[in-house]
């Protein structure tokens, strides 16, 4: 479980702040695990949107970024997984597109004593494109966004 205090989720070994001038998806279609999804106000990237979803998940193999399951969603890798330090502690990121409509970046953080049995906390930022478009603008760029670079420093793991 999270704790907010002064506009900030804390946990044990990760916190982070609510992403400003972002807007709380609350009709969400994952029931599978925990998640909260924020949107990007319409026209941030050319035709489309920017995406951040903070989750909490089981996995069985939590210290491996598992390639095989986003090829197993239709995703294309583009980037080995790396290293990316956020506070004290180490995460695994990747980059991959899911079709013509999303670009993706993602950061898996391995929880040492799990949320309600969840071992994994995820950080994916995406772009989406609007409905009958294709996206233009790579994630890399979006990483680069003011508000959604203030979220991602804000993140401490330890």
């Amino acid at each position: 479980m999270f704790k907010i205090k002064n506009g900030r989720f804390i946990s044990k070994e990760v916190s982070f702040d609510m992403p400003e001038g972002f807007n709380l998806v609350l009709n969400d279609c994952y029931p599978m695990f925990n998640l909260v999804r924020f949107a990007s106000d319409n026209k941030v990237i050319k035709y489309g949107r920017v995406f951040i979803e903070i989750s909490l998940q089981n996995s069985k193999n939590p210290e491996s970024y598992d390639m095989a399951k986003l090829h197993d969603y239709g995703a294309q890798v583009r980037s080995e997984p790396f290293e990316v330090t956020r506070g004290k502690g180490t995460a695994k990121a990747a980059y991959f597109t899911s079709g013509e409509y999303m670009d993706v970046y993602e950061e898996h953080y391995l929880l040492k004593e799990p949320i309600n049995g969840d071992n994994l906390f995820k950080v994916r930022v995406y772009n989406r494109a609007a409905k009958g478009k294709k996206i233009t603008a790579a994630v890399e760029d979006s990483l680069q966004m003011p508000i959604v670079k203030k979220f991602l420093d804000s993140i401490q793991y330890n």
